[in-house]
C-alpha cells in the first residue's frame, strides 16, 4: 500500500466498529503483508488501530494465497 492509496475512510470507519460494536473488537485483525508505506502506518496508529494490526512484511507467494483464503476481506 503506497502513501497515496491511504484508505482514511476504511481506518475511520474500523474505528467506529470498534467503538460501537461490542463483540467486533474480540475478532478483528488487520493483517498486512508486502511492502506499506510509513504514511500508512502512521494513519493506522492515529485511528487507534495499531494494536489490531498483524505486519507480515513481505511474505512467499504460497503464503499470500493462505492469507488471502483465510481472510474475510481482502483489500
Amino acid at each position: 500500500m503506497l502513501a497515496n492509496r491511504n484508505p482514511q475512510v476504511l481506518w475511520e470507519t474500523l474505528r467506529k466498529l470498534l467503538d460501537t460494536v461490542a463483540d467486533f473488537k474480540e475478532h478483528f485483525e488487520l493483517v498486512l503483508a508486502g511492502n506499506v508505506a510509513n504514511d500508512i502506518h502512521t494513519s493506522i496508529g492515529f485511528h487507534g488501530l495499531s494494536d489490531y494490526v498483524t505486519n507480515k512484511g513481505y511474505v512467499s507467494h504460497n503464503e499470500a494465497v493462505e492469507l488471502m483464503f483465510n481472510s474475510q476481506l481482502l483489500l
